[in-house]
């Protein structure tokens, strides 16, 4: 079994788990580095525990065609507006949304979600 991780690529092996150092916010990136790490290594599957490996998980299984859940599938899982979409499109029901634009928190304004000032 070999692991990837999301820490800092310049800690070296601090638990002891052999795991390879990848940016999961970098999917594809990660995707590339863990494929040039296993080599000729004989891969069985791909198990990710997350959403943001299981899209480096998706790129990954991409390169040498193992099976995983397609890369669009996974990306659209990460998006419930999208995904919602897809499944309206498939004739399933779905509850009444829409896409509203993410806001930042900024740092001493109103936290809208809580009602008060940042502290």
């Amino acid at each position: 079994m070999t692991l990837a991780t999301d820490r800092c690529h310049v800690l070296e092996d601090p638990w002891r788990d052999r795991a390879i150092a990848v940016r999961f916010e970098e999917p594809a990136r990660a995707a590339e580095i863990l494929s040039a790490a296993l080599g000729d290594t004989p891969v069985d599957g791909i198990v990710a525990v997350a959403d943001r490996p299981a899209l480096v998980a998706a790129f990954t299984a991409e390169l040498p065609g193992l099976p995983f859940h397609p890369l669009k599938a996974v990306a659209a899982c990460r998006d419930k507006h999208k995904m919602r979409e897809l499944f309206a499109a498939a004739g399933l029901t779905v509850p009444r949304n829409q896409a509203r634009q993410q806001f930042a928190y900024i740092p001493g304004h109103y936290r809208t979600w809580q009602g008060r000032p940042d502290r």
